[in-house]
């Protein structure tokens, strides 16, 4: 039996981006994403800005809600794509936060990082959240705050 570390490996992520966000490390966690990502998104600058602003307290915890990972092999080439839901609970909201990362792609290489960030709160998850491959996205989805 093969032992797959790939659900770990999706946790240290979100422990990263959390890491991120808390220490306002805008460049640390731009640095997360593929060169893929970032040469698709478009206006990746203003979104990583916008979700500092709008992700509001400090982390009280956090957990895996969902986990999925899809590999290919042929040719001897090998992706590893992680694609993960968590809930983050801080001291002034709660989050929903949906990471597709690419841990491994040697068909191309300029696709290991991150591909889709999408930081929402919880209240909204009907109207933001929906399937994976709806969500597959380069870069960080733009979440707009709606006037109360």
């Amino acid at each position: 039996m093969i032992f797959d570390d790939s659900h770990i490996k999706a946790d240290i992520r979100m422990k990263q981006i959390l890491d991120c966000i808390q220490n306002n490390s805008e460049d640390e966690l731009k640095a997360m994403f593929s060169r893929q990502a970032l040469a698709e998104a478009s206006d990746f600058d203003d979104s990583l800005a916008n979700l500092f602003v709008f992700f509001q307290g400090n982390v009280e915890n956090w957990e895996r809600g969902g986990f999925t990972s899809s590999k290919i092999t042929e040719y001897g080439k090998k992706s590893q794509m992680n694609i993960s839901w968590y809930t983050v609970t801080t001291d002034a909201d709660k989050y929903r936060v949906f990471v597709l990362d690419y841990t491994e792609d040697t068909f191309n290489p300029d696709n290991v990082g991150m591909y889709s960030l999408r930081l929402i709160r919880s209240v909204d998850e009907d109207t933001h959240f929906t399937y994976w491959q709806d969500m597959k996205i380069p870069g960080i989805y733009r979440y707009e705050i709606q006037a109360q």
